[in-house]
C-alpha cells in the first residue's frame, strides 16, 4: 500500500489526478511512495480526494498543506540543503 504524504497547494493545476474534476481553485500535491524512503511520485489531487486518500478533513487538509509548506520555506531560507524530513516532520 503506497505512503502518502501532504507536500503542498498548487493553484496552477485545475484538474484532479485522482478522479479528474476540471475547473478547481486549486489542488493538494501528494508525494506518494511504495516504501519509507523510495522516491517519491508527486500527485495533484483536489481537496475532497485528497482528504479522502489522507484520512484528512477538508479544511484540515489544506490547512496541513500549508504548514508543510511554510515549513519547507522557514527550512530553505535557514538551511538551504534542508528537507522537511530533517526536522522530522511526516504530513501530519
Amino acid at each position: 500500500m503506497p505512503i502518502l504524504t501532504i507536500t503542498g497547494v498548487d493553484s496552477t493545476v485545475h484538474v484532479c489526478e485522482c478522479c479528474g474534476k476540471v475547473k478547481l481553485q486549486k489542488t493538494i500535491i501528494l508525494a506518494e511512495r511504495e516504501t519509507i524512503g523510495a522516491a517519491p511520485k508527486f500527485l495533484r489531487y483536489g481537496v475532497v480526494c485528497a482528504a479522502q486518500a489522507t484520512n484528512y478533513d477538508g479544511p484540515d487538509i489544506v490547512k496541513q498543506a500549508r504548514k508543510y509548506e511554510q515549513r519547507t520555506k522557514l527550512l530553505q531560507y535557514t538551511n538551504p540543503n534542508a528537507t522537511p524530513a530533517y526536522l522530522g516532520y511526516n504530513g501530519r
